[in-house]
């Protein structure tokens, strides 16, 4: 549990002056599984006075579950880690309180796109039998661990450490040797990072990303990489998509159906005609 104290007396975060820190006053409240202190006061060894002190407990290094869940599908079947739902949810709504701009973790749970990007590569293990994979932005990393079946090396990656420890727990329960987890984040590659394959899914959702993804596209297609991405049909991102249209080679749609809810997911590969 990370922890930050913010003192009502900015001297106590100078080194060599005269408070020593001592608990005068400690009261604890418990909210789900976490352990919240707060009202502590310092006292100067000098003066005797107390200075007070407000202390803010940031529970963002609390690990969530992590249960083996089946992924049925109509041709595969495959075993994967993934977070509770519920725990993932109480510990968003806990985080929030503290940061009104947090973003929801969407990485811990299976998205239609994800989906749609496995079971396309499924179908057509040519495109990545006996080649060097990555998948970005891979969350719990569907794509990656069914193209891992047939391609001579994957690397499953996110920005995230706790999605990149989640997807390696699911590598390790499926014994892969061809198989790596890595955090990547695509506005800081390495500039010697390379693919014959790069793998996306559902990577076009905020548009004050686009431009930077563009480049980071336009990056892997100059050095000969072929692109799958896999797209819900949103309104937001179809400049987006229209872009990437002159390497376009092929656009399949896929009907995905997630909770008796059915969605539409585009599957385009995009490849340089050098």
């Amino acid at each position: 549990m990370g922890i930050c104290v913010v003192f009502a007396d900015n001297r106590v975060k100078k080194a060599g002056n005269c408070v020593t820190p001592s608990i005068q006053q400690l009261r604890k409240i418990r909210l789900s599984n976490l352990e919240i202190f707060f009202r502590i006061s310092h006292q100067n060894s000098k003066t005797g006075n107390s200075i007070f002190c407000t202390l803010q407990v940031l529970p963002s290094a609390m690990p969530v579950s992590l249960h083996l869940q089946q992924v049925q599908r109509p041709t595969y079947t495959i075993e994967l880690h993934i977070p509770d739902p519920q725990e993932v949810q109480d510990r968003y709504l806990l985080e929030k309180q503290v940061n009104q701009h947090l973003a929801f973790p969407h990485w811990s749970r299976l998205w239609p796109s994800a989906i749609a990007l496995a079971d396309f590569i499924f179908q057509h293990p040519e495109l990545v039998q006996d080649k060097k994979v990555l998948e970005l932005a891979a969350g719990l990393g569907l794509p990656a661990f069914i193209a891992a079946r047939y391609a001579i090396a994957v690397c499953c990656s996110d920005y995230l450490e706790e999605a990149v420890s989640t997807m390696a727990a699911s590598a390790r329960q499926l014994q892969l040797t061809n198989f790596r987890c890595e955090v990547l984040d695509w506005n800081q590659l390495p500039p010697d990072l390379s693919a014959d394959v790069l793998l996306l899914s559902d990577i076009n959702y905020d548009p004050d990303q686009f431009d930077q993804l563009y480049q980071v596209l336009v990056r892997f297609l100059q050095q000969g990489t072929l692109i799958l991405l896999a797209t819900p049909q949103r309104l937001m991102a179809k400049p987006f998509v229209e872009r990437l249209l002159p390497w376009c080679r092929q656009q399949e749609e896929m009907v995905i159906t997630q909770d008796q809810q059915a969605s539409t997911v585009s599957i385009l590969l995009l490849q340089s005609a050098g």
